[in-house]
């Protein structure tokens, strides 16, 4: 029966042996030894079974369970930043109601339109504005696709036309009367 050499003290041990008769360290199995889907120890280059997710020596992870906890880790990193995301917006929101500003769904395309309060001379708007200035909301259809065509990435907004009604926003045409 053949010999293995003990990677900690370098004694030649029996083969039948799986520890080190001097030092008691577990026998590492050569790469020859490795069957279909065992796995070696990133840490100290045992050979594990394949059901084996720690090390049987040093406990380090195996690649599968490894690769289980980082994308756990990053679920719960996302799950925060999310998390986060929502509590800042909330918050933005609440400052921004404290000075002044209301928040109207448009009916068009269910965008956010942030209006302050004292500004709504009549129920007309036009989803869109331009940098910080909301565009004319008397504007017609085609002054809204010039605004769109030349400030292009700076225009946010739909471009649709809406009546505020009762604190909410409900679609408008030409035709209607507005307040």
């Amino acid at each position: 029966m053949s010999s293995w050499r003990c990677c900690r003290c370098e004694y030649d041990n029996a083969g039948a042996m799986e520890y080190c008769e001097m030092c008691d360290n577990q026998r590492v199995v050569q790469q020859d030894d490795k069957k279909m889907g065992d796995w070696v120890c990133a840490r100290c280059t045992l050979i594990n079974g394949r059901d084996a997710s720690e090390c049987n020596v040093c406990g380090g992870l195996s690649p599968d369970a490894e690769l289980v906890q980082n994308l756990a880790l990053q679920d719960a990193i996302m799950d925060l930043n999310v998390e986060s995301n929502a509590v800042s917006d909330q918050k933005s929101k609440e400052n921004a109601q404290k000075e002044g500003y209301i928040y109207l769904q448009c009916p068009h395309c269910s965008g956010t339109i942030q209006v302050k309060s004292g500004t709504i001379l009549c129920g007309v708007f036009t989803h869109g504005s331009v940098g910080a200035n909301q565009i004319d909301p008397h504007s017609t259809t085609k002054a809204v696709a010039d605004h769109k065509a030349t400030h292009g990435g700076n225009f946010l907004g739909c471009g649709g036309k809406s009546l505020h009604v009762n604190g909410t926003l409900v679609p408008h045409t030409e035709s209607g009367d507005h307040a």
